[in-house]
Protein backbone atom coordinates (compact mmCIF):
# COMPACT_ATOMS: atom_id res chain seq x y z
CA UNK A 1 0.00 0.00 0.00
CA UNK A 2 2.58 2.04 1.23
CA UNK A 3 4.94 1.56 -1.81
CA UNK A 4 2.72 2.11 -4.22
CA UNK A 5 1.59 5.60 -3.51
CA UNK A 6 2.74 8.94 -4.36
CA UNK A 7 6.04 10.88 -2.77
CA UNK A 8 3.88 13.51 -0.75
CA UNK A 9 2.20 10.84 0.89
CA UNK A 10 5.48 9.36 1.65
CA UNK A 11 6.92 12.30 2.64
CA UNK A 12 3.94 12.96 5.08
CA UNK A 13 4.08 9.60 6.63
CA UNK A 14 7.63 9.81 6.60
CA UNK A 15 7.74 12.73 8.46
CA UNK A 16 5.14 11.66 10.75
CA UNK A 17 7.39 8.29 11.84
CA UNK A 18 10.35 10.96 12.24
CA UNK A 19 8.66 13.29 14.72
CA UNK A 20 7.28 10.11 16.58
CA UNK A 21 10.50 8.33 16.86
CA UNK A 22 12.15 12.10 18.04
CA UNK A 23 9.17 12.44 20.44
CA UNK A 24 9.57 8.54 22.24
CA UNK A 25 13.42 8.78 21.98
CA UNK A 26 13.10 12.49 24.06
CA UNK A 27 10.45 11.00 26.24
CA UNK A 28 13.24 7.87 26.93
CA UNK A 29 15.93 10.32 27.68
CA UNK A 30 14.04 12.49 30.03
CA UNK A 31 12.64 9.20 31.66
CA UNK A 32 16.10 7.44 32.47
CA UNK A 33 18.48 10.36 33.04
CA UNK A 34 18.79 12.98 35.72
CA UNK A 35 20.62 16.44 35.84
CA UNK A 36 22.58 16.80 38.24
CA UNK A 37 21.54 14.04 40.98
CA UNK A 38 23.34 13.54 43.73
CA UNK A 39 22.64 10.34 46.03
CA UNK A 40 24.24 11.77 48.94
CA UNK A 41 22.45 15.15 48.54
CA UNK A 42 22.10 15.28 52.31
CA UNK A 43 25.78 15.68 53.02
CA UNK A 44 25.73 18.46 51.46
CA UNK A 45 23.95 20.11 54.44
CA UNK A 46 25.76 20.89 57.34
CA UNK A 47 22.87 22.00 59.93
CA UNK A 48 24.33 20.27 62.97
CA UNK A 49 27.03 23.24 62.15
CA UNK A 50 24.15 26.53 61.95
CA UNK A 51 24.77 28.98 64.69
CA UNK A 52 21.04 30.58 63.86
CA UNK A 53 17.91 28.99 64.31
CA UNK A 54 14.92 29.79 61.67
CA UNK A 55 12.86 32.69 62.05
CA UNK A 56 16.23 34.44 63.74
CA UNK A 57 17.34 37.71 62.76
CA UNK A 58 20.74 37.76 60.81
CA UNK A 59 21.33 41.16 59.66
CA UNK A 60 20.21 44.32 59.86
CA UNK A 61 20.05 46.77 57.65
CA UNK A 62 22.91 49.53 57.37
CA UNK A 63 22.33 53.48 56.58
CA UNK A 64 18.97 53.89 55.88
CA UNK A 65 18.21 50.70 54.77
CA UNK A 66 16.41 49.26 57.59
CA UNK A 67 14.74 45.69 56.28
CA UNK A 68 15.75 43.14 58.39
CA UNK A 69 17.00 39.26 57.30
CA UNK A 70 16.49 36.51 59.33
CA UNK A 71 17.82 32.69 59.32
CA UNK A 72 15.81 30.02 57.13
CA UNK A 73 14.62 26.90 58.44
CA UNK A 74 16.32 23.48 56.90
CA UNK A 75 12.82 22.14 55.82
CA UNK A 76 12.41 25.20 53.97
CA UNK A 77 16.03 24.99 52.14
CA UNK A 78 15.57 21.55 51.39
CA UNK A 79 12.12 21.65 50.03
CA UNK A 80 13.92 24.59 47.48
CA UNK A 81 16.39 22.60 46.56
CA UNK A 82 14.02 19.36 45.71
CA UNK A 83 11.71 21.66 44.15
CA UNK A 84 14.29 23.62 42.07
CA UNK A 85 16.40 19.76 41.18
CA UNK A 86 12.70 18.76 39.77
CA UNK A 87 11.24 21.60 38.50
CA UNK A 88 14.79 23.56 37.12
CA UNK A 89 17.25 20.77 36.32
CA UNK A 90 15.05 18.15 35.07
CA UNK A 91 11.96 17.83 32.44
CA UNK A 92 8.99 17.44 34.24
CA UNK A 93 7.52 14.04 32.94
CA UNK A 94 3.96 14.09 33.97
CA UNK A 95 3.54 16.90 30.99
CA UNK A 96 5.06 15.33 28.03
CA UNK A 97 2.75 14.37 25.54
CA UNK A 98 4.05 10.67 25.63
CA UNK A 99 3.31 10.47 29.40
CA UNK A 100 0.09 12.07 29.20
CA UNK A 101 -1.06 9.29 26.06
CA UNK A 102 0.12 6.57 27.61
CA UNK A 103 1.43 3.23 26.58
CA UNK A 104 -1.17 2.08 23.91
CA UNK A 105 -3.44 3.90 25.96
CA UNK A 106 -2.60 2.07 29.33
CA UNK A 107 -1.13 5.04 32.01
CA UNK A 108 2.59 4.75 32.44
CA UNK A 109 1.73 4.20 36.44
CA UNK A 110 0.18 0.99 35.50
CA UNK A 111 3.08 -0.15 33.74
CA UNK A 112 6.66 -1.14 35.25
CA UNK A 113 8.17 1.05 32.63
CA UNK A 114 9.15 5.04 32.50
CA UNK A 115 7.04 5.85 35.37
CA UNK A 116 9.62 6.14 38.42
CA UNK A 117 10.83 9.74 38.05
CA UNK A 118 7.16 11.00 37.16
CA UNK A 119 6.13 9.50 40.43
CA UNK A 120 9.27 10.64 42.28
CA UNK A 121 8.24 14.15 40.83
CA UNK A 122 4.87 14.47 41.28
CA UNK A 123 5.42 12.85 45.10
CA UNK A 124 7.86 16.36 46.10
Amino acid sequence: WYGQRGWILKAIVGLALLVLIGLYANFFYATQWWNNFNPNYPDTYTFEKRNVSAGEQVAAGTGTDTAKTCGNSGIAQVAADLTDFNVNQNAWISSMILYKLGLFGIDWDNTPWMDNKASFQRGI
